[in-house]
């Protein structure tokens, strides 16, 4: 797809003005930039005096748009109510549409996904060609607002921004707080972006104008743009700002930290000479050309990590420096190879979580052995979620061995439900990361969802499940054999554990142990063993299990 865009509207009919006025036509001008009103006397009057200030005569970039910023986060708080940081949170523009442009540029890769109402601003689709998006075109309601039910569940998935302008150019429209927390929900869902162009703000003479940055928990998902020409008639003056989440300030920033970090891992991976500087919104690297260039390989991954809607927490940081030190790439090592999309655009975290989610994409039945922290039960349910949506299942089982309570359970207080729910809490949690509460229970009464201890498996046959268990290494031999026997057709299998953390008592023999010893080499099952650098918790948690495991070995460690 092209970058450059085909002549818009604008041009067009500025061509047809142009053509008319060399034939003597008298033209009255209602078009872009044509207001009706002049400006008021207040933005005149601080044009005038910036025009006789020579300290405006220069380049300004951040540091000089700050007092700019400042008005504009207090102008959001005063009407919404709601605090910004005009440092992190807010950038000046030429504009909202110039501000659109660069922002698609800068949150998506060309043949992304981009989601926008059938009738929109022509700006807008000229934009999404420059960047060289596909575009899916959202119907409209009877009342002018996109019909976001009419989207489908599988476009969601693969769409990377959600474009919304409310009060809307050309229909006039204007969305309600209850349209915008549904927007807003719908994107965290999926792991989108959502923008909106808000230049209109001013234009509503009845009821209000909603905001969905000001909406709870917004700030990391939502990047609404603002102008000045529709507010005080300055179409010409092209000035506007955005407010919200900022891809360069969200990696700087969250940033500072996060910088301090990086330099702290660059000289323990790279070296001393290495180092990282922050010039405004850039980032350089000096020091020898080997090491700047891994360096550089770093952070372009952890880039990309960002574009992809991840967070960029300590673990990541360290896990993309250690990579990049060793010649490999972390976004290239942990971009697994699957038909299925995640759920919420999540993705392994290390090269080991990439070969755990392949294996059990590609083998009926795979284990999954490693420490705590490796993401094991958590990837392993991400897989069932996404397997369950597409219809590849029919139903998600997970089971775990409650050893603490004997699987007996009888002398504990409460229905089954409530004596079983401490150790199946873990699986629980994942889900209700992947699933909103009402679904999940729909699902858990409809049994589409079941979760129950190990001992409720005995004499059954499960087909078209995907099942899981987890906790697998306080299982004993018998209990390994009748779960693994309960697979029936077109179903699929995890079983994780930690062999390290085997609660059983002394004379009893591991399940999960033996299966290892009896099953490796079978066509059809999946090992999958994680190391210590596998650990996506803080990077401390990887040193304290790899001491632990030296000390087991009578390699040292604890005495």
């Amino acid at each position: 797809m092209s970058r450059v865009p085909e002549p818009s509207v604008f041009l067009v009919v500025d061509e047809a003005k142009r053509k008319a006025r060399e034939r003597g036509v008298g033209l009255i001008d209602l078009s872009i930039g044509s207001t009706d009103l002049p400006p008021p006397e207040a933005p005149l009057k601080a044009l005038a005096e910036a025009l006789n200030d020579p300290t405006t005569y220069g380049y300004c970039l951040k540091s000089c748009t700050l007092p700019f910023l400042e008005e504009a986060a207090r102008w959001y708080e005063g009407r919404y109510g709601v605090g910004l940081d005009p440092r992190r949170e807010a950038l000046a523009l030429i504009g909202s549409q110039e501000g659109l442009a660069h922002l698609l540029l800068a949150l998506t890769e060309p043949e992304d996904l981009l989601l926008l109402p059938e009738v929109a601003y022509p700006s807008y689709f000229g934009a999404a060609r420059v960047a060289s998006l596909r575009t899916f075109l959202i119907p409209l309601r009877e009342d002018g607002l996109a019909d976001l039910k009419a989207v489908p569940e599988g476009v969601w998935r693969e769409a990377k921004v959600l474009l919304l302008n409310y009060p809307n150019n050309p229909t006039g429209a204007v969305a309600d707080w209850g349209y915008f927390e549904e927007a807003l929900g719908l994107a965290r869902k999926h792991g989108l972006w959502l923008i909106h162009d808000n230049p209109y703000v001013d234009q509503v003479y009845e009821g209000e104008a909603p905001s969905p940055l000001a909406l709870p928990g917004a700030k990391e998902r939502v990047v609404e743009l603002f102008s000045l020409s529709k507010s005080y008639n300055l179409a010409g003056f092209r000035l506007g700002f955005a407010l919200g989440s900022e891809e360069a300030l969200a990696f700087l920033g969250q940033a500072d930290r996060n910088l301090k970090r990086l330099r702290s891992l660059f000289r323990t991976y790279l070296g001393d000479e290495v180092r990282l500087v922050s010039r405004g919104e850039q980032v350089e690297v000096l020091g020898p050309p080997e090491a700047v260039e891994k360096a550089e390989r770093a952070l372009r991954d952890l880039l990309a990590l960002l574009r992809q809607g991840a967070e960029l927490d300590e673990a990541t940081l360290e896990q993309a420096v250690r990579l990049a030190a060793e010649g490999e790439g972390l976004y290239q090592a942990t971009e697994p190879e699957l038909e299925l999309q995640l759920p919420g655009r999540l993705r392994p975290k290390t090269p080991g979580q990439k070969r755990y989610v392949e294996a059990i994409a590609r083998h009926d039945i795979t284990f999954g052995i490693g420490p705590a922290g490796t993401g094991k039960t958590y990837l392993a349910v991400a897989m069932a979620v996404s397997h369950l949506r597409a219809r590849r299942v029919k139903r998600i089982i997970l089971t775990r061995p409650a050893v603490e309570a004997g699987e007996k359970l009888g002398f504990l207080p409460g229905d089954i439900q409530a004596k079983v729910d401490p150790y199946l809490r873990p699986l629980y949690d994942a889900l209700f990361d992947m699933i909103d509460a009402e679904r999940f229970e729909q699902y858990l009464q409809s049994g589409i969802i079941e979760v129950a201890p190990l001992a409720f498996m005995r004499g059954r046959t499960l087909n078209d499940a995907f099942i899981i268990l987890d906790e697998a290494q306080n299982t004993t031999p018998e209990q390994m054999k009748m779960f693994l026997t309960r697979m029936g057709f077109s179903s699929k299998m995890v079983i994780t554990g930690d062999v390290t953390q085997i609660d059983l008592p002394k004379h009893q023999r591991s399940g999960l142990v033996e299966a290892i010893r009896i099953l490796k080499g079978i066509e059809g099952i999946a090992f999958v063993h994680f190391k210590e650098s596998d650990v996506v918790r803080h990077p401390l948690v990887a040193r304290i299990i790899k001491a632990y495991e030296e000390a087991e070995r009578g390699g040292g460690g604890a005495q």
